[in-house]
């Protein structure tokens, strides 16, 4: 017997998956409609491989089979990966961090906006589920407050990080173990937690009007914007087109395949660094490209990196464009 405990809006995902059509995640070649799923031991992967787990046990008909691509580099070459998770059909299915419900919704539709038509009134509702949106929201419950939380993303980048080293208290952390334990706290409370859903509008009329995405209206006496910090794109010719193809965002996803490669990081901060520093022990050569005369990031990061003999390091350089060089 299987016993899965899912959040109300998983329980919308059940009903979903209940008697889909037969849909096969596979790891062989692709034809008749099948998936590649392929992955890496990263901290994406696992969620990526448990989304699909739970919908092969709530639907007989959806099977799924996992690459490990760092064991089968042959596999991964030969398909042109270049980031993980990937899911393959005849073209990319998705790549990247995915949760159940943006998995879901990206095979059925997003959720109709009718199932958010008994939501009522909040006292409160915060926009962005990070540290800073699950300690609102916590804060405002214990004040007898009715409490929504919106989020696209639960746990905001802190869910990209590996290591936390800098968090009071806490001499080493993970950042997608600090966000469970976030997200079991915030549960304990009577918040309701909204996830994988973008608000694209916000209005002051007699309340606060938040649309989503699919349509529909969440309103409150008053919302907390803790929107938290992205990616930061250059926003160069070639990265778009070339994003998931070599140019990429997390060392930690997708180092393992430029194995023996030369490789540059962009941008001389703490962030950078230590992308540098753990991909120096994977390719062949690291070179940080930082367009100011001085490093921003912690000495301690630079001192590591002064110390490690296949990391080169080139200040007041501007990167401009992206492209392939055929060898």
């Amino acid at each position: 017997m299987f016993i899965i405990r899912l959040s109300k809006i998983e329980d919308d995902i059940i009903l979903s998956l209940v008697g889909k059509e037969i849909i096969e995640f596979s790891a062989q070649a692709s034809q008749n409609g099948e998936f590649i799923t392929v992955t890496d031991e990263n901290i994406n992967c696992p969620d990526i491989v448990q989304a699909f787990n739970i919908m092969t046990v709530l639907n007989l008909n959806i099977t799924h089979t996992m690459i490990e691509g760092g064991m089968y580099q042959g596999k991964v070459k030969a398909k042109g990966i270049l980031s993980v998770p990937t899911v393959k059909d005849q073209e990319e299915f998705t790549s990247g961090r995915a949760s159940i419900e943006q998995l879901v919704e990206k095979l059925d539709g997003p959720f109709d906006a009718e199932a958010f038509a008994d939501k009522g009134v909040y006292d409160v509702l915060i926009i962005g589920g990070g540290p800073a949106g699950n300690s609102a929201a916590i804060y405002a419950t214990r004040k007898g407050l009715k409490t929504g939380l919106l989020a696209e993303t639960f746990g905001g980048q802190v869910i990209e990080t590996v290591g936390i080293e800098n968090m009071i208290g806490t001499l080493y952390t993970e950042g997608t173990k600090l966000m469970d334990q976030v997200e079991e706290y915030t549960k304990s409370y009577d918040v309701d937690i909204i996830k994988s859903q973008l608000a694209t509008g916000i209005e002051k009329k007699e309340l606060i009007e938040v649309t989503l995405a699919n349509g529909a209206v969440l309103k409150s006496k008053t919302a907390i914007l803790a929107l938290g910090a992205k990616w930061r794109n250059i926003n160069i010719p070639g990265e778009e087109e070339f994003r998931n193809k070599g140019v990429t965002y997390c060392s930690h996803f997708d180092g393992p395949l430029f194995e023996e490669k030369n490789i540059a990081v962009i941008g001389g901060g703490n962030s950078g660094l230590e992308a540098a520093l753990d991909l120096a022990g994977i390719t062949k050569h690291v070179t940080v490209l930082e367009f100011l005369p001085e490093l921003k990031s912690d000495q301690v990061l630079q001192e590591r990196a002064a110390k490690t003999d296949n990391l080169t390091i080139l200040k007041n350089v501007a990167t401009k464009k992206f492209w392939v060089k055929i060898m």
